[in-house]
């Protein structure tokens, strides 16, 4: 049956937003007028394109995306739930 592939999935989905909202509050302490966070930023290793200056918080900002992948995910798993053999 396809109904607890769709409920582990949605569960997967919900943890995926949880840690995306974690994710997204650590972002916002990195914000450069707040700095209560950093990231590791290896030598060498550039920043923004535009200002090289700025530290861009790259290992939440991919969390935040995968969250995203995850939750699209669910939704094709729910639209299975019905198909025809």
């Amino acid at each position: 049956q396809r109904d607890r592939h769709a409920q582990f999935l949605s569960a997967l989905g919900v943890l995926a937003g949880t840690l995306e909202k974690i994710a997204l509050e650590i972002r916002h302490l990195q914000r450069t007028e707040v700095r209560e966070a950093e990231e590791p930023f290896r030598a060498g290793q550039k920043g923004s394109s535009a200002m090289p200056h700025k530290r861009n918080p790259v290992k939440c900002e991919q969390l935040c995306g995968l969250a995203r992948v995850v939750r699209a995910h669910v939704l094709a798993a729910l639209e299975d739930q019905a198909l025809w053999h």
